[in-house]
């Protein structure tokens, strides 16, 4: 009998843990699915700017959208404060290209799984109007709301050495 109640045990066991697998393993696919369609849009972001299309560029933002700027003594901005800080940026450049662009999913910081926001690693090269050529990485971190509209926007890059090198005197 005990060995009865023993092999129940086990096979009640392995029957959790292989339906906990299974869920594990479709939840997983779901925020992979997501996350793959809110990496089209931020794409289209990297594209759109590349292209000076603001409009382009707006519809993939949602309208009460918080966006973290890089620059020291940023304040968070609406998505109309940086739509204009992005056109008054794009005005620097003849040229500015994105260049080896990565997406990877988020991480919840709780539970360290992943989630369908997006850190988004790029290289950006910038011919600027005063003749400067300028390399410099980006990093940002874009959340998404169901509608894959980003809703935030937390972006790390050196904006004082790029606004300094495209603002030079010409040599």
């Amino acid at each position: 009998m005990k060995k009865v109640v023993f092999g129940l045990l086990v096979v009640s066991l392995y029957a959790c843990a292989t339906q906990e697998s299974k869920t594990t393993s479709n939840d997983e696919a779901a925020v992979i699915a997501e996350f793959k369609e809110n990496s089209k849009v931020a794409l289209a972001l990297f594209q759109a700017f590349e292209s000076n299309d603001t409009a382009a560029f707006s519809s993939n933002i949602a309208d009460t959208a918080k966006i973290y700027g890089a620059k020291y003594g940023d304040t968070t901005f609406t998505k109309a404060q940086n739509t204009a800080n992005l056109a008054s940026l794009r005005k620097l450049f003849s040229v500015s290209k994105a260049n080896d662009i990565k997406f990877y999913p988020g991480v919840d910081s709780a539970t360290y799984k992943i989630v369908p926001s997006v850190r988004a690693y790029v290289r950006w090269t910038d011919d600027a109007l005063n003749g400067a050529k300028i390399e410099h990485k980006y990093y940002a971190v874009m959340e998404f709301n169901k509608d894959h509209k980003v809703v935030v926007i937390d972006e790390f890059f050196d904006v004082t050495g790029m606004l300094n090198a495209s603002t030079a005197p010409k040599k």
